[in-house]
Parts: structure tokens; C-alpha cells; sequence
């Protein structure tokens, strides 16, 4: 068993995203799934398909579900009220599922922190 992943985010993020991770990381991970919000979308049946994708995902280790932007329709329509262990993460990036991939024989819990620490790490000013 382990963690589901689900990328959600604006049209074409989540699918370039998973697209580079990869390429990168040869050995991907099989659980984990994309649903790309059109501009145009109808609420319910987003948060609809997210919760089928949750259901599809979980096989009992729960969903680690990383959203691109806070606040944003996708994120905002994809709140779980399905009955498995779910943990939203905002600010989708790729070293954020690189991480993720590292470590997908961690729990939920330790994931979550594990793929948080990974994704801010990486953001630095350079010289």
C-alpha cells in the first residue's frame, strides 16, 4: 500500500508538472492521478470528480492532494468531504512532487511534512 497523490490546478499546470517529475524521477509513482480545472467549470461537478479520483486513488493509506494556487476555484472546489484520510497541501511545484516520489513509502502525515519542507527548501533568492 501507499499514499494516493492528486495534482489539481488551472488547465495544462498539473500535466507538465507530472509530465517533468517523470522524466526526473524514472521510478514514478502509481497512485496518483490529475484533475485540471477549466476557467468555465461547474463547481459541483469538480468537487464531484474530485471526490471520485479520491475514492479511485485511496487504497487505505489515504491522498496526499496538492493544489496549485490557495484560494483559487481549483483548489476551492476540490475540498474533501469524502470518507477518506485526505491532506491538502497548497502551492503545486515540481521539486514538491519530486519529494513526494522520494518518499512514497511514508505515511500521509510524513509525506505531507516531508513534501512542505522539500517544496520551501527549494525556493531561494540566487545570486
Amino acid at each position: 500500500m501507499s499514499v494516493g497523490i492528486l495534482l489539481i490546478s488551472h488547465p495544462g499546470i498539473a500535466t507538465a508538472i507530472l509530465d517533468n517529475a517523470n522524466r526526473i524521477w524514472q521510478q514514478a509513482h502509481t497512485q496518483i492521478d490529475i484533475l485540471e480545472v477549466p476557467f468555465d467549470s461547474d463547481a459541483e461537478t469538480v468537487h464531484q470528480s474530485s471526490i471520485d479520483k479520491i475514492n479511485a486513488l485511496d487504497d487505505g493509506d489515504g491522498v496526499l492532494v496538492l493544489c496549485d494556487i490557495l484560494g483559487a476555484s481549483p483548489c476551492n472546489m476540490t475540498q474533501n468531504d469524502s470518507e477518506h484520510t485526505v491532506i491538502r497541501i497548497s502551492g503545486l511545484n515540481l521539486p514538491m512532487l519530486i519529494k513526494a516520489y522520494n518518499y512514497a513509502d511514508k505515511t500521509l502525515p510524513e509525506l505531507s511534512d516531508l513534501v512542505i519542507e522539500g517544496s520551501t527548501r527549494s525556493i531561494l533568492q540566487l545570486p
